[in-house]
């Protein structure tokens, strides 16, 4: 199901497949990618952030399978809170879930609309009896607004002269090999080359806000995010004529592609048995 919000100087829809945003506009402009060569806008990552090497991890020794990136943004969520400028849905654990992850837990994302920005909130409560560990990410992908073309599109992430460089390996896991990578001014040009050559750039040590915008354009984004969510990925699909970029923060990274995926060495955030931990994402339309 579509649900809209609006608060008369932004309107978004969410789809509750997936909680997924899928368009954020002012009257002006539309800052979420609409276009079919992607085909989704903005998935959530949810137990966990990346490829799994084979689908198959383990955990406390028994196997289970997940694919990419977990199954959040492929679950049905249901509707908690419907408002004007509001709302929350939420997804708990299925016999299905817990075939691929062993544990009861709630997922809760909230959407709100505040003047010119869109707060997103992701929840997530351990309703189990043991610790449970997790990742989560956000995966939205932005419009590059107006005509100008796409490597003149910049990424200003304040007042930090460089950025920690997670390197990949050639089958697009994380290496463990870090660099660091100077930015000069605190800003990034995006680099399609760069970008489509390791298939995905992760960074840390940024300042937990970004940017988004082109000086030949009137438009921008202000985007930002919780401490708890340390890197930062940014995708766009190998094309030029994919016109957006996708900011994506993680709070943990996939393993090296070789290792066994033994869950408890994984980057994890562990959640207390009965603790809940959100995540925010803030999206200022300027």
């Amino acid at each position: 199901m579509i649900y809209t919000i609006s608060n008369g100087t932004l309107t978004a829809k969410i789809d509750s497949m997936g909680a997924e945003l899928i368009s954020l506009a002012s009257a002006a402009e539309e800052y979420i990618w609409q276009g079919e060569i992607w085909n989704s806008h903005a998935p959530v990552l949810f137990p966990a952030c990346g490829r799994i090497v084979g689908n198959t991890y383990t955990y406390q020794g028994k196997s289970y399978n997940m694919g990419k990136h977990g199954f959040a943004h492929t679950s049905d969520f249901a509707a908690e809170t419907v408002e004007d400028d509001r709302l929350v849905l939420a997804i708990e654990t299925t016999p299905e879930s817990y075939a691929s992850f062993p544990f009861e837990f709630k997922l809760e994302a909230e959407f709100a609309l505040e003047g010119d920005t869109l707060r997103v909130s992701f929840t997530v409560y351990n309703k189990d009896g043991a610790a449970m560990p997790f990742m989560f990410g956000w995966h939205p992908a932005f419009n590059l607004l107006g005509d100008e073309p796409v490597e003149t599109y910049k990424l200003h992430f304040g007042e930090t002269n460089c950025l920690t460089h997670h390197l990949l390996t050639d089958t697009k896991f994380v290496s463990g090999a870090i660099e660091a990578y100077p930015i000069e001014g605190g800003e990034y040009t995006i680099s399609e080359e760069e970008i489509y050559s390791q298939d995905t750039l992760i960074f840390s040590d940024t300042l937990g806000k970004v940017k988004l915008y082109n000086p030949a354009c009137e438009r921008s984004l202000e985007i930002s995010w919780s401490d708890n969510l340390p890197y930062l990925a940014l995708w766009k699909w190998p094309l030029s004529s994919a016109r957006y970029i996708c900011i994506e923060p993680w709070s943990g990274l996939p393993g090296d592609g070789v290792s066994a995926e033994v869950w408890e060495n994984r980057l994890n955030v562990t959640l207390p048995a009965g603790e809940q931990e959100s995540f925010v994402y803030t999206v200022k339309c300027k």
